[in-house]
């Protein structure tokens, strides 16, 4: 099961697996010294649950040498509040169906918003990923590239 790019054209990505990280360890150990370059934004309602504590570990571990810093936001409602405070730091979003929506028409509605690098929205089968992909070719250009993925 794969990725759809969003935009004019639809690219099929590789598979998600959640136990398995691959990273450059040349990339890894220069970037290893520089702290919170970047931040990956992961909302879903369960995201501080048990059940996701070692998703939360792999995801830091995967990341952290690279600069980058989770943050774990259970709501869209609180991202846009980040967002409104002024995000300093480039971002990448990871989210669900649920909370994909709020999270676009927020970036939207909030002016001179910094545009996230990239968006992830997990789909939990093949009939909300059918939605979600066309859902993302009529979200505006101003919220970056959507991904969807199940």
């Amino acid at each position: 099961i794969g990725c759809m790019a969003g935009g004019t054209s639809q690219q099929v990505l590789p598979p998600f697996t959640e136990n398995v990280v691959h990273t450059n360890a040349a990339t890894t150990s220069k970037a290893g010294s520089k702290n919170n370059l970047w931040k990956l934004v992961w909302c879903h309602e369960k995201c501080h649950k048990a059940e996701n504590r070692r998703r939360c570990q792999v995801l830091r571990d995967a990341i952290t040498p690279l600069g980058g810093k989770l943050m774990a936001l259970k709501k869209a409602a609180q991202f846009i509040t980040w967002v409104q405070s002024g995000s300093p730091e480039p971002y990448i979003i990871i989210t669900d169906w649920r909370e994909a929506q709020p999270i676009m028409k927020g970036l939207q509605a909030v002016p001179d918003c910094p545009e996230p690098f990239f968006t992830v929205v997990l789909c939990s089968g093949p009939r909300q990923e059918k939605r979600s992909s066309a859902w993302v070719q009529e979200l505006s250009p101003m919220v970056g590239q959507v991904v969807t993925c199940r």
